[in-house]
């Protein structure tokens, strides 16, 4: 090999082993810095309240809460953790606010910010001088606690050991609702498992019936990750992501969120915030859908969440009940059905009571499913008002009915015959016991 090009590749090898050797050194002293002042930061008195937060961070301090009508505008209130509440097991330690009942902070006693500092625990969650990361939920709709503009205030009702290597924090609700609603929300979480268990206890001792619905959602600010990444190769992700499901891990970065909202109602799945390789992560019921959302604030904090609304059918109870005239998963899929017992004379007389426009009660019934205009009367081969009377007639002496009359309870019966799979629970296999 040609001398000269020999000295060229061994001088800038011995310089790139020399400048990895500085980097190294300099990586390693900054991560030290970094711990003093995080050390610094989390271990003034108390977690951070609004003024703290407010000065070293130069953001506002709008605690943003989803309603039930609103995608990506949600109310603004003030987040207040001046009194919170310890929830302690071998792996996690969470310290929740009586305000609002937020985790605003969770601890990971197994997993050290430095090997050399092993009684300095990562911080997953928190709120303090250098960061923003807080899981928050609650109540909304129209009697929802948390949805004045105010976070429900709550109180400790102490944590128990639930004998069984798990450990329950109650929170009761300090408030006083005029319908008469108390609510205790309480946080589980276990030995050995990084799960927590959050669920809502509403009691509602009034006469009226409460509309409440409940939301959780993950916010961060755009503080850089407790690991600073001083080093060579590739940060890790520090943003949202969700599950669809065409697409079981879809991500959403902060970004993103800046560019453009998410918001779709989506079924089961779940919606989490990545740092630093650990992830945080709200998981609602898998067996029912929910409305999800994701968005970039004006103070610039990112949110993800989800909230549960209800489906409201719209079916009457000749076309849910009598003939299923719906589409199983389509109209069909719904969680109330506030006019499902009532028959379409009556559907008309309500609307007629309740002043709706003269042009929707004169509309023919469709299920706008066709492109050349037949309704559903045509598709049944009666109208509702006949199928009303066919019930009515169901028992009655043939002889003593018309033709027209006769072929109606036909339709009736062969549609009440071919849906019964509509109207019906469906069907469970059990296997043998033995």
């Amino acid at each position: 090999m040609d001398p000269v090009r020999l000295l060229l590749i061994s001088t800038t090898a011995v310089l790139s082993l020399m400048l990895l050797i500085e980097w190294n050194q300099y990586a390693d002293e900054y991560q030290k810095q970094q711990s003093e002042l995080y050390t610094a930061a989390i271990t003034e008195p108390g977690l951070a309240t609004n003024e703290q937060v407010a000065a070293p961070m130069g953001q506002g301090i709008n605690d943003s809460i989803p309603s039930v009508n609103q995608e990506t505008n949600p109310l603004s209130v003030l987040l207040d953790d001046s009194e919170t509440f310890n929830l302690s097991t071998d792996t996690l330690d969470l310290v929740v606010s009586a305000d609002g009942g937020d985790v605003v902070s969770a601890s990971l006693p197994k997993f050290p910010v430095r090997l050399d500092t092993p009684d300095q625990p990562f911080r997953l969650l928190e709120n303090n001088n250098l960061r923003r990361y807080v899981a928050q939920s609650g109540l909304i709709g129209s009697d929802g606690i948390d949805a004045s503009g105010n976070r429900a205030r709550y109180a400790s009702q102490g944590a128990t050991n639930n004998g069984d290597g798990s450990h329950t924090l109650t929170l009761a609700w300090t408030g006083n609702d005029p319908l008469g609603i108390q609510v205790y929300k309480r946080f589980t979480a276990h030995n050995d498992r990084y799960d927590v268990n959050v669920s809502f206890d509403i009691r509602n001792g009034g006469s009226s019936v409460a509309s409440v619905t409940s939301f959780a959602q993950l916010k961060r600010d755009n503080t850089q990750a407790p690991d600073g990444n001083t080093g060579f190769g590739v940060s890790p992700y520090l943003g949202a992501a969700l599950s669809q499901p065409d697409e079981r891990y879809t991500k959403l970065s902060f970004s993103d969120l800046n560019e453009e909202p998410f918001s779709k109602r989506l079924p089961a799945g779940w919606v989490a915030i990545l740092q630093h390789y650990f992830v945080s992560a709200w998981i609602p019921s898998q067996q029912a859908s929910h409305d999800y959302f994701a968005s970039q604030l004006s103070n610039g904090d990112n949110v993800i969440g989800y909230k549960n609304g209800l489906v409201i059918g719209t079916g009457n109870k000749i076309e849910d009940f009598c003939i299923g005239f719906f589409t199983k998963y389509g109209d069909g899929g719904v969680d109330l059905s506030p006019i499902g017992d009532l028959m379409k004379s009556e559907v008309f007389s309500l609307a007629k009571e309740l002043n709706i426009i003269n042009d929707i009660q004169k509309a023919k019934p469709t299920d706008g499913l066709w492109d050349d205009g037949r309704n559903d009367e045509d598709q049944i081969g009666a109208t509702y008002q006949e199928i009303e009377n066919a019930i009515k007639n169901i028992n009655t002496e043939k002889t003593n009915l018309s033709e027209r009359e006769k072929k109606v309870i036909e339709i009736y019966l062969n549609y009440q015959k071919i849906n019964q799979h509509k109207m019906k629970p469906i069907p469970v296999c059990y296997l043998a016991k033995d």
